[in-house]
């Protein structure tokens, strides 16, 4: 699981934070005030919703399943490796890694970056850290 504060601040968006359903086992972060961010927790019994000091981290099946698959019949299981495999490499049939896709160092944020693009049309901006509209 990505505890990273990029990951963190990857996150740390009302897009992805609205779809926050709490389950027994989730990952989520302390933000502090000052925007500093704290050691992640598990969550339990504890009955936690989106504010500015807690943000939920998504586990990579739950981003998966952020993709609506049910909405694009051909998007089954096996249709995720098609979906990672188009957003990863810069052609079909290539194995040179898009560049975009360089700047993520983990599963959960790689799969983040698809979950935004497909639903949302916005992209990763690693130099101002945040979200922006695809153009």
């Amino acid at each position: 699981m990505d505890e990273s504060k990029k990951y963190i601040k990857m996150c740390h968006n009302p897009d992805i934070q609205k779809l926050w359903k709490l389950e027994d086992g989730d990952c989520f972060a302390d933000v502090f005030v000052d925007g500093v961010y704290g050691r992640t927790y598990i969550s339990g019994i504890l009955k936690l919703h989106y504010s500015d000091t807690h943000v939920w981290l998504p586990y990579q099946d739950q981003l998966q399943r952020m993709l609506n698959l049910e909405l694009h019949a051909h998007w089954t299981k096996e249709g995720l490796v098609d979906i990672f495999r188009n957003y990863y490499y810069e052609e079909e049939d290539s194995h040179a890694i898009n560049d975009y896709m360089k700047q993520f160092t983990s599963m959960e944020q790689l799969w983040l970056a698809i979950v935004m693009s497909v639903n949302f049309h916005k992209k990763w901006d690693d130099n101002k850290e945040e979200w922006i509209k695809e153009k």
